[in-house]
């Protein structure tokens, strides 16, 4: 019999009626070709194996049916993500990383979306990254032309030694953002998100706040608070978005993030995340019920209502 996917579920955060509604999913999905046992000593071959972990990939998908995707680490997008998408009346593109076989894809509901255009932009600082983004207008009857949507994706250098190479990559996406799309396209609506391989105490996240983004995530928990009441920045985001045991390490952080412009979109939900319990008796990720080391996230935006004339 084959494996069901774990179900999961959005909360709720807002019942207003906005208008252009539209949910969108960050996932790494655990390449193929770094799920080894060498990689993963510890772990059950089963559950490393992509014959096994394939199915449970487009489940996720199909169950959660998000209107804009953001997957990294994919290296079977050709011959098994993209016919499934392209099926489900998805468009997008992959990238793969320029030293690796894995890459990030951005994907859309053509029913929902048209795409303006999209960009490749291999950070230069020599390392094995890119940014990606794509430029979207919304098919909704209430839409105008102020409405076009701009997806960034990326997959950040990863290691707990990487960190000033991330913040070199954030810059860079600063400066893409100022120089190529504001110029273009200044009215425009920012979603930023992917795998970000840094905690949310660690440099990246405050240099991404510092660009007026806000962590989807940021009060998915209760914030730790100082003694005069001041919340301390990122401790609301999950207490995990990977969570595994690998080559004699417990390896659980949140480093998964999904950023938006609260003065530009109103946040309405969001996917939840198993908690601590239920992961560890699964022997942690990846899971005979979940193909990846990460969990997806996914929110659900709308645009604010139009001024009344």
């Amino acid at each position: 019999m084959a494996a069901k996917i774990f179900p999961r579920s959005l909360k709720r955060l807002s019942d207003d009626k906005l208008r252009c509604p539209f949910t969108i999913m960050q996932w790494n999905v655990l390449a193929d070709h770094l799920a080894t046992t060498s990689y993963w000593p510890e772990t059950d071959p089963k559950k490393l194996n992509w014959e096994n972990r394939k199915g449970l990939v487009l489940q996720q998908i199909d169950a959660l049916e998000p209107d804009i995707l953001c997957m990294e680490e994919v290296d079977h997008w050709g011959d098994w993500i993209e016919p499934h998408l392209q099926e489900k009346q998805y468009a997008g593109f992959w990238t793969s990383k320029p030293k690796a076989k894995d890459g990030t894809c951005l994907s859309w509901k053509t029913e929902k979306f048209t795409e303006v255009e999209h960009k490749i932009v291999p950070f230069n600082n020599g390392v094995n990254q890119k940014l990606v983004y794509v430029l979207l207008q919304p098919k909704s009857d209430d839409a105008t032309k102020d409405d076009l949507l701009c997806i960034l994706g990326t997959h950040l250098k990863a290691g707990v030694d990487g960190e000033s190479v991330r913040v070199e990559e954030i810059a860079q996406v600063r400066e893409v953002i100022s120089t190529e799309i504001l110029a273009q396209y200044p009215t425009c609506k920012m979603i930023f998100l992917g795998d970000f391989n840094s905690d949310p105490d660690w440099q990246v996240y405050g240099k991404v706040k510092e660009m007026g983004f806000t962590s989807c995530y940021g009060n998915y928990r209760e914030p730790k608070k100082l003694e005069d009441g001041t919340e301390v920045g990122g401790t609301g985001e999950p207490e995990f978005t990977t969570y595994k045991f690998r080559q004699g390490k417990m390896l659980k952080h949140c480093i998964d993030y999904i950023w938006y412009k609260q003065e530009q979109l109103h946040l309405t939900a969001l996917l939840e995340i198993p908690d601590d319990e239920t992961v560890t008796s699964w022997g942690w990720l990846p899971a005979t019920c979940h193909p990846s080391d990460h969990f997806a996230l996914m929110a659900e935006f709308g645009y604010p209502p139009l001024p009344q004339e």
